[in-house]
């Protein structure tokens, strides 16, 4: 499978898909990574989203057309039992809102260098905090990308000042 990261884990990856999924009700949900087959075009991407996105295309793709309590938690259910974070999809609906953003991973190896994600990501870590105010949509994907490969969690906020995101790995300590 096709991945970017900085070697971290599976476990911690799987647990951080989980709480950035738990958030999918919230007015701020996080960012998570997954991978996804598209079977129209048999083309394989990682890719970032945030958590309600992840949920309305397994709800398009599972054909699941009631919004209600009992359709989204089977949605959730499906996407909280895969553990490899892999999906396939053939709905185009659901593959657009899965990937929305087109980068490549050479895209994302560049912009990790560039930003010194490596060093942001220790940083986070050091201080148990972290925000940064992205120049658009892409960049702040970006962000979230590399650094969910990087053990972090990301939500955002968007408001008249901008957009910034966060790292929310440690809101419930």
């Amino acid at each position: 499978m096709i991945s970017f990261g900085q070697n971290i884990g599976d476990n911690v990856l799987y647990e951080n898909y989980k709480k950035a999924l738990n958030t999918c009700n919230s007015t701020a949900p996080s960012f998570l990574v997954i991978t996804y087959k598209d079977l129209n075009q048999n083309t394989i991407k990682e890719v970032c989203l945030e958590s309600p996105d992840l949920i309305s295309a397994l709800m398009r793709e599972l054909k699941l057309t009631d919004y209600t309590g009992e359709q989204i938690q089977t949605a959730f259910d499906f996407a909280l039992n895969k553990k490899d974070r892999y999906f396939e999809f053939s709905n185009p609906k659901a593959i657009e809102r899965v990937n929305p953003h087109q980068y490549s991973l050479e895209d994302l190896k560049k912009f990790s260098i560039e930003k010194d994600i490596a060093k942001i990501a220790k940083k986070f870590n050091k201080e148990k905090k972290g925000k940064i105010y992205p120049e658009n949509e892409l960049e702040t994907i970006k962000y979230a990308h590399t650094l969910f490969n990087a053990g972090l969690i990301m939500g955002t906020n968007n408001c008249m000042g901008g957009m910034t995101i966060f790292c929310t790995n440690w809101s419930n300590e």
